[in-house]
């Protein structure tokens, strides 16, 4: 028994290796979006406090970067410590999803090892999770919470010592996530429905406090819909798609990659990582076991529901299930189907359902050997997923080539040398070079201004340089100068060319904001 005790230990800390392993490496490069949660982790250091994600178009709420500004005040242009607090997150998550598979697997008196084999599957992949484990764009802090809000559900219990605390626990978590990321709602929604239904009686006392904490964690999008400016995801325009398209995408690719048979874009391309049909297959195959364990639970899924109570804590996981595909594809926001960060928050189901394939009771004996199966597939998922990644020299999650962050400090230090004050580079370079820059010049993005301030700034500079990263993004930033009748002296650092001394001065239009579609106009 002592021996079993520290099994989940060890769990985690693989988690953790694995995960600061893939950070330290090229999948863990910075990319655009990360640096500009960076800038806002380092404004609290300084004094300014978001509410939201740095956009005009705000859609996510801040959490993580008061998470991130204490490490960042250790050293303020790091990246890996930027990060931190993500794997710290993921690795909570692993332990969560430990605790929610033995309630919900784990009958009395069975020795099962329900809690460790979720909580394996959870920590070896698939590789877009554990790519994304780490990646500053909430989805990590809503998969936790989704968690969180779950574990505190499935604990609910008519006789509980202690309902308001844990109705005032469950409310504080779904107002969380509601400022932070809406796609915990996949969890929560089926969490939110057993808690009310296991409440028994007492459900309609308990609303109070938790309506009341759920307002403590909602606080920021209150108090920002208070000053009558909304965060404006919910109107911002999105890639038109039809239901038909983003089901074909959903069940064509997303899930593919979501699972681990097909490589996340851009390692690989969407490429599969088994012959086809079997990716296909295995997708079908897992559709079908949720259809198969619907029909059986079928009573219990309809108690839950209908509010009745009585429903095993297992349904509510098997309606996280149901529900997602309705959710996606009902959402006009699901545009980025390329990839699958809008089911990040499931996976803390698929590692429960994986667990539940182990053989239990009289075929018990093969538990073991199925349980070691599945936590090799996944592995090999992720180890495939890996190497494609660094073959290719990409980074998972993305659909653009990203800037080599490792280089950034090395192209900071040549336009100090330069004596260049500001530079012009494209959203996916400029962010990582002002997060690692910080104060010392002004780089600034033509194209989706998360910070005016910047973007001004550079208007400001009389003869700012550019910058874009070594191959086709050089190319188009050559022919957009040559187009403005510019000269320019270049300078390759590592991976980034530098085009300074550009004559005449000229500066991205502000009609555009993107050199490649206005063009540019000269310097005032």
């Amino acid at each position: 028994m002592r021996a079993r005790r520290l099994v989940l230990p060890a769990i985690l800390v693989a988690a953790a290796a694995v995960r600061l392993w893939l950070l330290a490496s090229p999948v863990g490069r910075l990319d655009g979006d990360e640096a500009a949660a960076g800038m806002a982790a380092q404004g609290i250091l300084e004094g300014r406090y978001p509410l939201y994600f740095p956009d005009p178009l705000a859609y996510f709420g801040a959490l993580e970067q008061y998470l991130q500004a204490p490490l960042l005040a250790l050293d303020p242009t790091s990246p890996f410590l930027l990060r931190l607090p993500q794997v710290a997150l993921s690795v909570a998550s692993c332990w969560l999803v430990a605790v929610v598979a033995r309630r919900c697997l784990a009958a009395p008196g069975d020795p099962t090892w329900a809690g460790e084999t979720a909580a394996a599957l959870f920590a070896v992949g698939p590789f877009f999770s554990l790519a994304w484990s780490f990646k500053t764009r909430t989805y990590t802090a809503a998969l936790f919470l989704g968690l969180a809000g779950l574990a505190l559900a499935l604990g609910v219990r008519p006789d509980d010592r202690r309902p308001v605390l844990r109705a005032a626990a469950f409310g504080l978590v779904c107002g969380l996530a509601f400022w932070t990321n809406w796609t915990s709602a996949f969890l929560l929604l089926p969490a939110g429905l057993y808690w009310f239904g296991a409440a028994g009686r007492r459900r309609w006392a308990l609303l109070l406090p938790a309506a009341a904490a759920f307002a403590v964690g909602a606080a920021p999008f209150l108090v920002v819909a208070l000053r009558g400016r909304p965060p404006t995801f919910l109107d911002r325009v999105v890639t038109p798609s039809t239901i038909p398209q983003r089901a074909e995408a959903l069940f064509g690719s997303v899930l593919g990659q979501f699972v681990g048979v097909r490589r996340p874009i851009p390692a690989g391309a969407d490429t599969p990582v088994l012959p086809e049909p079997l990716p296909l297959v295995v997708v079908g195959v897992l559709l079908a076991l949720v259809v198969v364990a619907a029909l059986r639970r079928s009573r219990g899924l309809l108690r839950l529901v209908t509010l009745r109570g009585g429903a095993a804590p297992g349904d509510a996981l098997l309606l996280a299930a149901l529900l997602a595909p309705v959710l996606y594809v009902a959402s006009r926001f699901a545009f980025l189907t390329e990839e699958p960060r809008y089911l990040v928050v499931l996976y803390g189901a698929l590692p429960v359902g994986l667990a539940a394939l182990v053989p239990r009771g009289r075929a018990g004996r093969a538990g073991p050997v199925v349980a070691g199966l599945l936590v090799a597939a996944l592995a090999l998922s992720t180890v495939d997923g890996t190497v494609a990644t660094l073959r290719t020299d990409g980074l998972a999650g993305t659909w653009r080539s990203q800037a080599q962050s490792e280089d950034l400090p090395a192209v900071l230090a040549a336009l100090e040398d330069e004596g260049v004050d500001a530079v012009w580079a494209d959203y996916w370079l400029a962010h990582p070079l002002a997060f690692v820059a910080r104060d010392r010049i002004i780089a600034a993005t033509w194209e989706q201004p998360r910070f005016p301030e910047h973007y001004d700034a550079a208007r400001a500079d009389p003869a700012p340089a550019y910058a874009a990263r070594v191959g086709p993004q050089t190319d188009d930033l050559a022919a957009a100068l040559d187009a403005a009748g510019a000269t320019s002296r270049r300078r390759v650092v590592r991976s980034v060319t530098l085009f300074l001394d550009v004559t005449p001065p000229v500066q991205p239009t502000r009609q555009a904001l993107s050199v490649f579609d206005a063009g540019l106009a000269p310097a005032p």
